[in-house]
């Protein structure tokens, strides 16, 4: 079966999930091409075919779009999506795919009148910011509920996320829910260290991250440990700068690394150095949420207990048996305490969190399971 994926910019390198999830089909049999705005990334991430569209010429048809765009207070980054759409036709009438997949809300709102023209299923996976920061504006509501008028099906993380589909008009028939795999047999699990010395955490410098939040649970079991504690972030972002001066600010600079950005084989490799994982998701001021963080399920996969929220489809990412080290959002007094009970915890204990979090990333992330979910998805619209 031919299907052709559409997503803004492939491949990025914090879009990894994207990648493997296109790879893993092709090497079940599905082909697979990729239409983009922008290929990025291209020796770190070989993948053919990609075809690029380049943003039209300046013309009459543009021009005029823009202008009622602005008249109407509409959305002015999609105001060459008319023209884009015309591009579209011509090359699916050529091309011929049986499926095409609209991966983020928007991409799918782009695509969906030229999927109901050419009468092509459409498939659309959202992930995160596009079913939750979106939702604010009624813009995209009302993009989302027209959307629901055509596409065949649509993705989703999580049974949060589900929910929201659901809350905005999708129909229960529409919706899967398929998660962010990980390759797990690229990760290889280690034996839990002890004692619990030395935290990880791994994301984007944003507020959605909540890296400010870790540090001040950090901070504060700093204050009352008898050991030398360490923390280890790694990621690149604009709250950088809030975050060192804290770490500033605190005394912290002998205890808190920030690593910036690093390739994935070297964040695979930070996993086996340290003891436990911390990543204090929370809802940002603007409404972005987490999908659910591919990071968590390598960190688990690696043999780390990880101490994270209840936000989102987080909770989903870890055994019911784990949900001990879960805090609330927001709640730094129930982060410290759960690190404290990580570092008390004994080598027994350590391992039992361990190995369940391995075991529960086997069983329900494995990136090719949930790729083949796609596989069957496509089979079932061709028939």
């Amino acid at each position: 079966m031919h299907t052709i994926h559409f997503v803004h910019t492939f491949s990025k390198l914090s879009e990894t999930f994207i990648y493997d999830y296109l790879t893993s089909l092709q090497g079940q049999d599905v082909r697979v091409g990729v239409l983009t705005f922008n290929h990025v990334n291209k020796e770190e991430r070989p993948f053919n075919p990609v075809r690029e569209l380049k943003l039209p010429a300046w013309n009459i048809p543009r021009v005029w779009n823009i202008a009622r765009d602005k008249l109407m207070g509409r959305k002015t980054e999609v105001a060459a999506w008319p023209v884009y759409r015309n591009r579209l036709k011509q090359l699916f009438r050529r091309q011929s795919p049986d499926v095409l997949h609209a991966h983020f809300g928007p991409m799918g709102t782009l695509l969906a009148p030229v999927a109901d023209e050419l009468n092509i299923p459409l498939v659309v996976t959202f992930y995160g910011y596009d079913i939750s920061e979106l939702l604010e504006e009624e813009y995209w509501r009302q993009a989302y509920r027209d959307l629901a008028k055509v596409a065949a099906r649509v993705t989703v993380l999580s049974k949060d996320m589900k929910q929201r589909a659901l809350m905005i008009g999708f129909s229960d028939e529409q919706i899967d829910v398929i998660h962010l795999g990980t390759k797990i047999d690229e990760i290889s699990y280690r034996e839990p260290s002890h004692p619990v010395r030395r935290f990880l955490s791994v994301g984007r410098l944003a507020e959605k991250k909540g890296h400010l939040d870790s540090l001040r649970a950090f901070n504060k079991v700093m204050e009352i440990s008898k050991e030398p504690l360490y923390f280890r972030i790694i990621g690149e972002g604009k709250d950088r700068q809030k975050i060192r001066s804290f770490i500033e600010s605190e005394g912290l600079s002998e205890n808190v690394t920030l690593a910036g950005s690093l390739p994935h084989a070297q964040v695979v490799e930070a996993f086996y150095q340290a003891d436990a994982f911390i990543l204090h998701s929370k809802t940002a001021s603007s409404g972005d949420k987490e999908g659910t963080p591919t990071v968590l399920a390598e960190a688990q996969a690696a043999g780390l207990p990880c101490l994270t929220t209840f936000h989102s489809g987080i909770p989903e990412m870890i055994p019911d048996k784990n949900h001990k080290l879960l805090a609330e959002e927001g709640n730094l007094s129930q982060m410290a305490s759960n690190m404290q009970s990580l570092i008390a915890a004994s080598e027994e204990e350590i391992h039992s969190i361990s190995s369940a979090g391995r075991q529960h990333v086997e069983d329900a992330f494995d990136i090719r399971r949930e790729a083949a979910k796609f596989g069957e998805i496509y089979k079932k619209l061709i028939k």
